[in-house]
């Protein structure tokens, strides 16, 4: 349902846009999808871990989740103000800019308060977060259509309106849960600092490799270019909502789990299943990828074709990789995970910047594919070796 859904609302963009007003809506929500990861500090994947192992945590991790929350909006305020100074240096421009910064303490906090609730093992709850923040995307935009609201800006707004939605019913749920009121923690804060960082580190490297090359290619390719890849680049997110779900949910039953054996043969068959279901959608997108194209976004994205399918190759290494991840963070999060996902971004900018003068969006996708392959295989070997007894 989800899927369907993040399908129905690029298609819905993409044909009132066109190619160069949805690459603008592109690179908007990349910009506020980066700042969410740049402002995270790591608590997403610390308030599952720690709620998981002790409930009494609660009060004190939806605190600082808050402090956080805060502090997001006022790197947010600032970044409008130094925008406003130079605006050369911003990707987009006005109320776009406005809308891509305000999504940063918004899309921060409704993550944050998700994730509080899949360690507390509400699972349901926390896909209702997620399907609750789609269902609204796709009905305010076609009210935003009805309305004749057919701007980039308007429809981002319609958007960072369906997620702020989600994130109160996400922080109503979290807040019902509570024995005592929400304190924010130092001592809390100071104990989980060493995993946070380096969860913050590795997921904000990691989300990079996944959406710089958006902006990439809006800076050496035209707005038109941006919005044939930003489509490729959602059809291929579609693929990788299964692993991306299958990955979050193991997590909280691996930090469970104290026998590494144990846990990683629990990885090893979600990781084949996974994987087996990835390879059969990549080749399907070999197959109709073009016809599929057509028929949801109309002739003028046909160009989008090529890029999608190498995309949907990249998905199978980076859908894998996520369940692998969820076994590495599970015992602790070494800092080898860390490194890999900072070398791995540092090659993805290096890759896109020779590859898209040469091939164009195609050297992106490309680009991509070959990062996403290398820290699999790099994360494979260290589990093999460091990991396992």
């Amino acid at each position: 349902m989800a899927t369907a859904l993040g399908v129905v609302t690029t298609i819905l963009v993409a044909r009132v846009l066109g190619p160069e007003g949805r690459g603008l809506y592109a690179v908007a929500v990349a910009f506020g999808a980066i700042g969410v990861q740049l402002a995270s500090l790591g608590l997403q994947t610390s308030n599952t871990y720690y709620v998981s192992r002790s409930r009494q945590l609660l009060p004190a991790l939806v605190g600082n989740t808050l402090l956080v929350g805060a502090g997001a909006a006022i790197l947010a305020l600032t970044a409008w103000v130094i925008a406003t100074i130079f605006p050369s240096i911003a990707p987009v421009e006005g109320l776009l800019l406005a809308l891509a910064l305000v999504w940063v303490p918004v899309g921060l906090l409704t993550m944050l308060f998700q994730n509080l609730l899949l360690g507390l093992q509400r699972v349901a709850a926390f896909n209702t977060v997620e399907l609750l923040s789609r269902v609204l995307t796709v009905a305010l935009i076609l009210v935003a259509l009805i309305l004749g609201f057919d701007r980039p800006a308007l429809l981002l707004g319609a958007s960072l309106l369906a997620v702020a939605f989600a994130g109160a019913w996400a922080t109503r749920q979290v807040l019902d849960l509570l024995d005592e009121r929400p304190k924010a923690s130092k001592a809390l804060l100071r104990q989980t600092a060493a995993y946070g960082v380096k969860a913050y580190l590795g997921a904000f490297f990691a989300f990079a490799l996944l959406r710089i090359d958006v902006l990439l290619v809006d800076a050496l390719l035209t707005a038109k270019d941006t919005g044939y890849y930003s489509v490729a680049v959602s059809l291929a997110d579609a693929l990788y909502l299964l692993p991306a779900a299958a990955g979050t949910v193991v997590f909280a039953r691996l930090s469970t789990i104290d026998d590494a054996t144990t846990a990683w043969l629990t990885t090893r068959r979600l990781g084949l299943w996974v994987g087996a279901a990835l390879l059969a959608s990549a080749g399907a997108a070999a197959v109709v990828g073009g016809p599929l194209l057509r028929l949801l976004f109309g002739d003028e994205f046909s160009p989008a074709k090529p890029a999608f399918i190498a995309l949907a190759g990249a998905m199978v290494f980076y859908g894998v990789n996520n369940i692998v991840s969820s076994f590495v963070a599970s015992r602790g999060l070494p800092w080898f995970t860390v490194h890999v996902w900072v070398a791995a971004a540092v090659l993805n900018v290096v890759l896109n910047l020779a590859f898209i003068p040469v091939w164009g969006i195609v050297g992106s996708a490309v680009a991509s594919l070959v990062c996403y392959a290398l820290v699999l295989a790099a994360q494979l070997a260290y589990v093999r070796w460091k990991m396992l007894p």
